[in-house]
């Protein structure tokens, strides 16, 4: 089914909030412009923010035959209509793989791979390392503003796709930061939504190439190793900008 508009109902029946951004980031591309969530008093605050990262219209749903009706037939119509999502690729600025890691940054594993861009103030640390006994990966990040050290984006829809669809989905927590995993692809983006109407593009390295490097790394001779840190103390260890 290709609707050509769509009404989004606030109180999605819907157990989690990577549902809700895998469909929404599938369906809303598309439907730009035709596209309007209806609200309630007792509507999540949280996933109206994820609406607000795709700028939907937001209309009170005892208000909808005053508001929406009328304008179904303009939306049908014209398909230009509404603002388009802006989109920043991000500038990859270290690599661990190419560089050894800046003082004061410690690896939770040698064989992790880590990641840093930088959009404009936005600022994305991520984290890929290979599930022991198996080819899938884990990716850790976390969205900072650079300009304003210890400030994170919470509640920002972050999917992870391919050139062709999206395969992955979540959002940020209160320290911004995220996890998703999946299976190797040569192909990987991840898609940020950092503020209303505006989203970051992250070009990841091909996890397959990642994975061989972390298995080749953790079966080298013993050396000396960054300290590392353990995954649940992982937010205290960002708050360093």
């Amino acid at each position: 089914e290709k609707p050509d508009a769509a009404v989004l109902d606030s109180q999605l029946p819907v157990s989690s909030s990577a549902e809700i951004v895998m469909a929404m980031h599938s369906l809303l591309l598309r439907l730009q412009g035709r596209a309007v969530v209806l609200t309630r008093e007792e509507s999540d605050p949280q996933l109206l923010k994820v609406f607000e990262a795709y700028s939907l219209p937001k209309v009170p749903v005892d208000l909808v035959f005053q508001e929406v009706w009328p304008c179904l037939d303009s939306l049908l119509h014209h398909r230009n209509t509404g603002p388009m999502q802006a989109k920043r690729s991000a500038r990859l600025v270290f690599d661990s793989f190419l560089q050894p890691l800046p003082e004061g940054i410690r690896s939770a594993q040698p064989a992790d791979h880590t990641l840093l861009y930088e959009a404009g103030d936005v600022m994305i640390d991520v984290w890929l390392e290979p599930h022991k006994g198996s080819n899938r990966v884990k990716l850790l990040g976390q969205v900072l503003h650079e300009l304003k050290p210890g400030s994170q984006l919470h509640c920002a829809p972050v999917v992870l796709q391919t050139k062709a669809e999206p395969i992955g989905a979540t959002i940020t927590n209160e320290e911004g930061e995220f996890q998703l995993d999946f299976d190797p692809h040569p192909d990987l983006k991840l898609e940020i939504g950092v503020k209303e109407n505006h989203w970051v593009s992250v070009e990841l390295p091909a996890s397959k190439d990642a994975i061989q490097e972390s298995k080749e790394e953790w079966h080298a001779p013993e050396k000396a190793r960054a300290t590392g840190f353990r995954e649940d103390s992982f937010s205290r260890k960002r708050k360093r900008r």
